[in-house]
């Protein structure tokens, strides 16, 4: 389990789970420790991400309604890109 943190009170907690097929990543938005969003994307074989669970925060953000804009600074912030 890895856990990113976006702000004092915001962060996105990953892990990664074996499946029948291959394997999940999982991420959990939460807010002051609460989650309030689970994504989960479902792989068949490795993908290239620039860096591991990059899609599925990406996913968690787009999903939770965050622009373009914020996901970018987002991203930048935490050295995820």
């Amino acid at each position: 389990m890895k856990t990113f943190k976006i702000s004092k009170t915001i962060e996105i907690e990953c892990e990664s789970k074996s499946s029948k097929m291959g394997f999940n990543h999982i991420a959990r938005l939460k807010i002051n420790g609460l989650e309030i969003r689970k994504d989960i994307i479902k792989y068949y074989n490795r993908t290239w991400e620039s860096f591991e669970y990059e899609s599925v925060i990406l996913k968690i953000l787009v999903n939770a309604n965050y622009s373009k804009t914020e996901i970018d600074k987002l991203m930048k912030e935490c050295r995820l890109i």
